[in-house]
């Protein structure tokens, strides 16, 4: 998912407190504490080329693990769903691959995705659909934070 030819760098960041008050105060998230895993990768000068996250999110009896690729200037470059509980296969296939739910977020900037994202608060906060939206939100305000794109 990320570009071809570059060096993957495995990041490590604890969120810092003023980074974690940005981004409630800004967005009204609430990442958890701790420490982010996340890859970039660099240019043969050092130059970033693209960043991906990788979120497991809860849904219902078990967890999603969503990947979002953004390329250097911070657009969403590539989603994918890396797995999800076998019971909701069908589910994810229909209402998220099948449905193009995911193509709505293709090439957008972290700051259009956030703004997206804030179209789907009103679904149910148990559906499928609300779970990815908020998954791809927090990429994007994670990659605002880190890297300030």
């Amino acid at each position: 998912m990320l570009p071809e030819g570059g060096k993957i760098v495995k990041r490590k960041e604890v969120l810092k407190k003023e980074k974690y008050n940005e981004a409630v105060k800004r967005w009204g998230y609430s990442p958890p504490e701790g420490v982010y895993t996340y890859y970039i990768s660099k240019g043969k000068g050092g130059d970033l080329l693209g960043t991906l996250f990788i979120q497991t999110m809860e849904y219902k009896h078990g967890d999603v693990e969503l990947a979002v690729a953004y390329d250097k200037e911070g657009s969403i470059s590539g989603i994918t769903i890396l797995s999800c509980p076998e019971k909701f296969v069908k589910e994810v296939t229909e209402n998220i691959q099948a449905s193009g739910f995911l193509d709505k977020f293709s090439h957008l900037k972290t700051d259009d995705a956030i703004v997206r994202v804030k179209g789907y608060d009103k679904e149910p906060q148990e559906s499928i659909q609300y779970i990815i939206a908020k998954g791809i939100e927090g990429t994007a305000i994670l990659l605002k934070l880190f890297q300030g794109l």
